[in-house]
């Protein structure tokens, strides 16, 4: 019971982070969107220049709902082992990590291997194991994502700080799968489809 309780503090923590973060690029969409239509004149046809920004921002406003669906998930869909191609996963959940208020700024390189093949995961699950780890790795002022076919398994490895065996046991719980805090960051082993 206290192990949960501090595994769910952990990850609530960090999705509040994050849904600050959001917060702020949707008031900024929606800001720009608001002080765009302000300066259309009832009946008039819109300058280009302002057709421009408002298909720029409607467009922008889509890529934040986007990692708010991410973000948020669904509750049947955290049970739901499926396959994952990892870039399709991680590229968002980096982006969506530089929506964090005090980690914006924090770079974080990708390096994926080309060889890898998907894994069999829990899409919601590994997307906030993941968001989760990055956080802790950020703090450690920059960090990285990478993985590699071992075995029968892909591992994926974010690095940037040490690692602490409580992110690692919440890592675990959210995700199912196996995580090892190691002295660079965590590895995950992933079973590959």
């Amino acid at each position: 019971m206290t192990e949960n309780f501090a595994v769910a503090v952990r990850w609530l923590t960090e999705q509040d982070a994050l849904l600050r973060g959001l917060a702020h690029a949707l008031s900024n969409r929606v800001g720009t969107l608001v002080a765009a239509t302000g300066l259309l004149e009832p009946g008039a046809v819109a300058p280009a220049s302002i057709v421009g920004v408002l298909r720029d921002e409607t467009e922008r406003l889509e890529g934040v709902l986007v990692l708010v669906r991410l973000l948020a998930g669904s509750a049947s869909d955290v049970d739901v082992a499926e396959p994952l191609h990892l870039p399709d996963l991680v590229t968002p959940i980096v982006e969506l990590h530089a929506h964090h208020p005090q980690l914006r700024d924090v770079p974080v390189t990708v390096t994926p291997d080309p060889l890898a093949p998907p894994v069999r995961a829990r899409h919601v699950g590994l997307a906030r194991a993941l968001l989760l780890l990055l956080g802790t790795a950020k703090r450690g002022a920059a960090a990285s994502i990478a993985w590699t076919l071992d075995g029968d398994d892909v591992a994926l490895t974010v690095s940037g700080a040490a690692g602490d065996e409580a992110s690692a046991a919440a890592a675990r719980w959210l995700a199912g799968v196996p995580v090892e805090a190691t002295a660079a960051g965590y590895v995950m082993r992933l079973p590959r489809v």
